[in-house]
């Protein structure tokens, strides 16, 4: 049975890009609903080198560089189509999440938006692992994504034989005492003010400590 990763890369990514694609004639339409750029735009984060993970065309980026002008931009996605379409001054490269083309340290913020749902299970270590390689010390993760407490798999709508899985995502970091937890703030599916336990999502992001958590010993 082919993986999850190898039917986005193999086509279901562009059929995805698509049915969600997102043009210059709708850019501030969908930046002004996005909670991640409206965290951004409230909060004090200082950033200079951005990865998003799962970018599309480089939509979220491309408003990004508009408004923090300072910094470098880069996403990857599994779509040709997306990175072949992507929007001016930002560098995208077709690949997945689980082996990333950069160099360790890489970036000061690495944001995930809506992907993580759709990777392969037995792929999360490998994620985190690879996340955490090309981020800062002190750099910060964003992630976006389906929200529940109890980890469990829809059937996804547009592929048999392709599963949504929810959970907590912050998980895969907030158990690493280099990761602190900045803010969480659950809410339901954009377009949508049904608080039920199937239609949640959850804005978490997480500030990489690696050194400076490690104190000296408090019981000698």
């Amino acid at each position: 049975m082919n993986s999850q990763r190898d039917m986005f890369l193999a086509g279901e990514g562009d059929q995805w890009f698509q049915r969600n694609k997102i043009t210059q004639d709708t850019l501030q339409a969908k930046a002004a609903q996005d909670p991640v750029l409206k965290y951004l735009e409230k909060s004090s984060l200082t950033f200079y080198s951005v990865l998003e993970i799962g970018a599309s065309n480089g939509w979220r980026l491309a408003v990004m560089q508009d408004r923090f002008p300072e910094a470098r931009y880069t996403g990857i996605d599994p779509s040709t189509q997306a990175v072949e379409n992507h929007f001016d001054n930002i560098q995208m490269y077709q690949a997945t999440a689980e082996r990333l083309p950069f160099e360790d340290g890489q970036y000061d913020l690495v944001i995930m938006g809506f992907c993580l749902y759709l990777c392969d299970r037995f792929d999360l270590f490998k994620i985190a692992a690879e996340v955490d390689r090309v981020l800062k010390d002190g750099g910060h993760i964003i992630l976006y994504d389906f929200h529940s407490e109890i980890p469990y798999k829809n059937a996804y709508a547009h592929k048999n034989g392709v599963f949504s899985y929810k959970m907590d995502y912050s998980r895969l970091f907030s158990w690493n005492p280099g990761y602190e937890s900045i803010e969480q703030v659950i809410m339901p599916h954009p377009g949508s003010d049904d608080m039920s336990p199937d239609n949640l999502v959850a804005l978490n992001v997480l500030k990489k400590n690696a050194e400076t958590v490690w104190g000296d010993n408090p019981y000698v």
